[in-house]
């Protein structure tokens, strides 16, 4: 953001006046009714940019890591169990679904994810290189449809880094360093988690007190979150106190603390957040990018997806079974395609040839 601020001629401003926005949007709207009626469905596209093949993550890790953000912004991780009971009144969750999109921006039916090798071989999080094709990269998509995520190998120990939703000029969307899609030391990865907090216009927990050379100033804007002087590391014991609080809210999502230690957003942050998306991200609210048509079904307690990348259909299952036969019908009920199997597998690929475009069974 610092960096963003000193490069881009009136920044700072359009900062204060989006603070100030969120604000004054926040009292005249003390409550938002659709965070109790809407689900909020974000399709999500990763852009998987790889130099060697272990940067080249596995879909299983990217599957892993939607269901992580959907269990941490809906409170539905198993870990709540360890918020203390002095921060439980302001626990706070979404009615929201982050989803890998299913058509691409040509319309295509795909897997929401996008690889591509490059010759680049670590990227930094100041120039966005990472964010560009002609840079060795991948293009960002329509943020008006999708949420981007840049996989990569990110220099200098940076783990992840975000646009916010006020940013002007440059790509929108989070990068996150290879390592820490998934899972980290054994545990879920929350680095997506606070970078997709960010997404959607929450600050550090702690106000970026450092970077004003003083503690107990800056401020995250969110009222009940405890002001806290700096960033905290590692897992600290309850209550670990600054800023005269009774306890900083170190397991949030928002302090720098290890991924087995957070646990929770507040409801004022859960508000600061659907402002962000009714003032700034309303149109991915209505993207076309997920249809839920390729959603995952259920044969033999086996769960199966099915998706068309533009040559082949390609069939995933959660587990290898026995398949002898793929058909393609057209909506009139006429065999369009038959290919026969014979094989035990989890992942399956048929190309076929001579379809036009259209619905296919």
């Amino acid at each position: 953001m610092q960096n963003y601020l000193n490069n881009y001629p009136g920044a700072k401003l359009i900062k204060y006046k989006s603070d100030s926005t969120i604000d004054e949007y926040l009292k005249i709207r003390s409550k938002l009714k659709y965070a109790e009626e809407e689900t909020i469905i974000i399709p999500v596209v990763f852009h998987v940019i790889y130099n060697r093949d272990i940067e080249n993550i596995s879909e299983e890790k990217i599957k892993l890591q939607i269901d992580v953000l959907n269990k941490d912004f809906n409170r539905l991780n198993d870990d709540t169990v360890n918020t203390p009971i002095y921060f439980l009144p302001v626990a706070g969750k979404m009615n929201i679904r982050f989803v890998l999109a299913d058509k691409d921006i040509n319309g295509n039916y795909f897997n929401g994810i996008i690889r591509k090798k490059t010759y680049v071989e670590e990227w930094s999080d100041i120039n966005d290189d990472v964010k560009y094709s002609i840079r060795g990269g991948d293009d960002g998509w329509d943020k008006n449809k999708y949420m981007n995520v840049w996989v990569c190998n990110l220099k200098d120990g940076t783990a992840a880094y975000s646009t916010f939703p006020w940013f002007n000029g440059t790509v929108d969307g989070i990068v996150i360093d290879y390592r820490f899609v998934g899972t980290i030391n054994g545990y879920y990865s929350r680095t997506l988690t606070h970078e997709v907090g960010h997404w959607l216009n929450l600050y550090h927990i702690w106000g970026d007190d450092e970077s004003l050379f003083s503690t107990c100033i800056g401020s995250d804007y969110v009222d009940d979150t405890p002001n806290q002087s700096v960033p905290n590391y590692g897992c600290p014991a309850f209550p670990h106190s600054s800023c005269s609080n009774y306890s900083d809210m170190f397991m949030n999502y928002m302090d720098y603390t290890e991924d087995y230690c957070m646990n929770m957003f507040t409801k004022g942050q859960v508000n600061r957040m659907l402002a962000a998306i009714d003032l700034y991200r309303s149109n991915i609210k209505n993207s076309t990018a997920y249809t839920g048509i390729n959603k995952d079904i259920i044969i033999d307690n086996t769960s199966m997806s099915c998706y068309y990348d533009g040559s082949s259909i390609k069939i995933v299952f959660s587990k290898a079974l026995y398949v002898s036969k793929v058909e393609v019908f057209s909506v009139l009920g006429r065999v369009m395609f038959v290919n026969e199997i014979n094989d035990t597998d989890d992942d399956i690929t048929v190309k076929i040839k001579g379809l036009n475009s259209g619905v296919y069974i």
